[in-house]
This record gives C-alpha cells, structure tokens and sequence, in this order.
C-alpha cells in the first residue's frame, strides 16, 4: 500500500524542481508511468521483470515528452518566475523535435516487446490525449471570448 503513495512523494517535490530544466518534467513523468505500471502489476500479481521495467520506460518517455511539449507554452510565464525549462532552452521546434522522437521511441518499444497491436494502443491513447487538449484548448478560447 506504501508503494501506491510514491507518486505524491515525488510530486510533493515538484516544486523544489521547477528550477531544474528537465527534472520537473521527469518528475511527473515518473509519477504517471509509475501510476500506469504499477494499478496493472500489482491486481494481476505480474512479477516485476525486464518486460514491466521495459513497458515503465516506454511510459517515462511518452509521458515526458507531452510534459515537455506543453512547457513551451508556458515558456514566457516560467520565465518571468524565474524557471528554466528544458522548452525554453530547445524553443518549440527543438521542443517539438524532442517530443516525437520521445514518442516514436516509446511507441518503439511497445512494438518491440508486443507488436504492432500493443504499439498502435499506445499511438490511440497518445491521440486521444492530443484530442482532449484540443477541445480544452477550444473551450479556453470559447470562454475567453465571451467574456469580451
């Protein structure tokens, strides 16, 4: 039960790693692929092997690059706070560089250790996130909008 809680451990320090270009990001990526990995592993009783550590990477790696990728939005606000990001460092194009190799490396692996099925789940799950930020993002600029 213990382990179920290490995500709000590492988050609890998110903020103490804000500064660090990169650290912020791994840290929320470590806390979400942990989440993924370990609801799967633990109900099934999955002994922890080279194939779950490998699936936990693939999941650091999507899950890293859609934070990166959503920090260069933030580059101006996190500069006049003060905090260096990994996306400010790259601009959005190195940014957006980063993130699809990320993601082809994730989506990579899953194909690796179970086929083409396993890698298009993880490409579907990876639209379906791009598919509700749109519609966030689309209903942000609606309310922004009318508020005119």
């Amino acid at each position: 039960m213990v382990l179920a809680h290490l995500p709000l451990v590492v988050l609890y320090f998110y903020a103490n790693l804000k500064g660090n270009p990169g650290l912020d990001s791994l840290a929320v990526a470590v806390a979400w692929a942990y989440l993924v990995v370990f609801f799967v592993v633990v109900p099934t009783g999955i002994p922890i092997s080279i194939e779950v550590v490998t699936v936990f990477l693939a999941w650091l790696l999507i899950v890293f690059a859609g934070v990166e990728a959503r920090n260069v939005e933030d580059v101006q606000g996190d500069g006049r706070m003060g905090n260096e990001t990994l996306a400010g460092w790259l601009g959005p194009t190195g940014t957006l560089a980063l993130e699809l190799a990320l993601k082809l490396a994730g989506v990579a692996i899953f194909w690796g250790l179970g086929g083409s099925r396993v890698a298009l789940l993880a490409v579907f799950y990876m639209l379906l996130v791009r598919g509700s930020r749109s519609l966030t993002e689309r209903k942000r600029y609606t309310q922004r909008n009318q508020k005119i």
